[in-house]
């Protein structure tokens, strides 16, 4: 080929496909599907495959930063030659990949172009000892764009071979020479493939170096995931723990309901007993003033009397029911104080609009009002460990805020997760049997079914947050909502 592309006559080739490879598209194409990809991730760097990516991705296709590199040449691959879900070829897709293949495969180019066919094949065979790396890709890719025949199968030869060893699973390719013609002498490699030899035995040891990096990063990675799932387990037993407690909640505040129905009732037949008795009592009043027929009235008093005595005893019984479910229900809003809990993710989220930090120091001294706080917690994330966290945590903790951190981590999707909705709902329902007010600041609407039961047993509950940015019904559903503003924000 040289320096011009030029139309070669079409020759049979070991996969029966076209080997006419004079132009970079013609070639491309005659190329099998798998060779292609390990061509492509083998030669180009990867802003070469950013780029390309980008420049045939459909509309809302993924960025290319989200993919592994693997991902993006099957789909650059798929798209160029009409392999995926769409089935035709991207011809300008086609265009600048092997345009792109040709740029990073110049320097090959030009050495296979300045040698004869048999130092070219020498050179082709060391570079078939190597791993797949960037070099042989470019070299066999190189040699395809060979205007002579015997150096262009020279490369299917050898890339036939290559892909053969993958399927067995062998790291590395020996390529089988060529029969030499009895009575012939093996000429000595020459100084240039000496070099190039040296050269190779360098690119194996680097080559082996990065597949020792690469298996501890993957180790890494299986550790890492092993404990996101454990995270993960972790929380759904935490929401499991706090469905568990409401319905106890529940099911305890149905049964003293019932309890308190059945004592009206009893309440009520006791009530129509004495009203009976009484009337009775005055027809006794009447008799006694009258004819005496008291032996035909007495067994109707006893008789009423009995059915008193025995709606007594039936009250008292129910009484010490009431008594005993209500002792089985947990005792809140019985304590004194004001515990404050502050979830600084959503309180910081609105401070970043108007470009300073809260000033937390003064705004918890806002919000007591006057009260002396018995609890101050602040829940955030990051790492504790940071300069950063060490100077926010000192600086609270001389506040007389206790700071909780929770570590970010990755789930398997990677999404980055730092929950304290748990915690937060958790903390709350420690303090319902000693305090007696609860501030939540927060104006999260998650929150609005723990503030309705703490409310339910007889808690005060208020909240702070950004007006704009907290949820309508947790507004309506506190006590009282403190709105926080400019003054609650660090001097400029």
């Amino acid at each position: 080929m040289g320096k011009k592309s030029v139309q070669a006559p079409r020759v049979p080739s070991v996969w029966n496909y076209s080997s006419a490879i004079g132009g970079s598209v013609a070639t491309l194409n005659d190329l099998p599907l798998e060779l292609v990809l390990l061509l492509v991730e083998g030669a180009l760097s990867r802003s070469d495959l950013d780029r390309l990516y980008r420049r045939g991705a459909p509309k809302g296709a993924p960025p290319p930063q989200r993919l592994d590199r693997t991902r993006v040449v099957g789909a650059i691959v798929g798209r160029a030659l009409g392999r995926d879900d769409r089935g035709d070829a991207d011809s300008p897709l086609q265009t600048a990949l092997c345009q792109a293949l040709d740029k990073r495969a110049r320097t090959e180019i030009r050495l296979l172009d300045g040698m004869k066919v048999k130092q070219a094949g020498e050179l082709l065979e060391n570079y078939g000892g190597l791993k797949f790396a960037k070099q042989r890709a470019r070299m066999i890719w190189a040699a395809f764009r060979h205007e002579n025949e015997a150096v262009r199968t020279l490369g299917k030869r050898v890339s036939k071979q290559l892909l053969k060893g993958i399927e067995r699973g062998e790291d590395t390719v020996r390529i089988q020479a060529q029969p030499q013609k009895s009575g012939t002498k093996r000429n000595l490699p020459s100084p240039d493939v000496a070099q190039l030899q040296l050269q190779v035995g360098r690119l194996r040891q680097d080559l082996e170096e990065r597949d020792q990096r690469l298996h501890q990063m993957q180790k890494e990675l299986q550790r890492l995931q092993a404990a996101d799932h454990r995270a993960i387990g972790a929380q759904r037993r935490e929401e499991a723990a706090r469905h568990e407690l409401d319905e106890l909640h529940r099911q305890q505040n149905r049964e003293g309901d019932e309890l308190r129905a059945t004592l009206r009732q009893r309440d009520k037949e006791f009530a129509n007993v004495q009203e009976e008795r009484d009337a009775l009592r005055a027809q006794l009043n009447e008799i006694q003033t009258g004819p005496a027929t008291t032996p035909t009235i007495d067994p109707r008093i006893n008789q009423l009397r009995d059915e008193r005595d025995a709606a007594r005893r039936d009250r008292s019984q129910l009484q010490e029911r009431l008594q005993e479910a209500l002792r089985r229900l947990p005792q809140s809003g019985k304590g004194e104080g004001l515990v404050i809990l502050l979830d600084l993710a959503n309180l910081s989220a609105g401070a970043r609009a108007l470009g300073r930090p809260i000033d937390y120091s003064a705004l918890v001294h806002r919000l007591c009002a006057g009260r002396k706080p018995i609890k101050v917690v602040a829940f955030t994330s990051g790492d504790p460990n940071e300069e950063g966290g060490r100077r926010f945590t000192e600086k609270l903790q001389a506040a007389g805020i206790e700071v909780r951190w929770k570590t970010l981590w990755r789930q398997v999707d990677g999404n980055v997760k730092a929950d304290w909705d748990v915690g937060i709902t958790l903390e709350a329902l420690r303090w319902r049997h000693t305090a007696d007010s609860l501030l939540l600041g927060s104006g999260d609407g998650d929150f609005v079914e723990l503030v309705q039961q703490l409310q339910t047993e007889g808690l005060r509950v208020e909240a702070a947050g950004w007006p704009e940015r907290s949820h309508r019904q947790l507004k309506e559903s506190v006590d009282r909502f403190f709105p926080l503003d400019t003054q609650d924000l660090m001097p400029c």
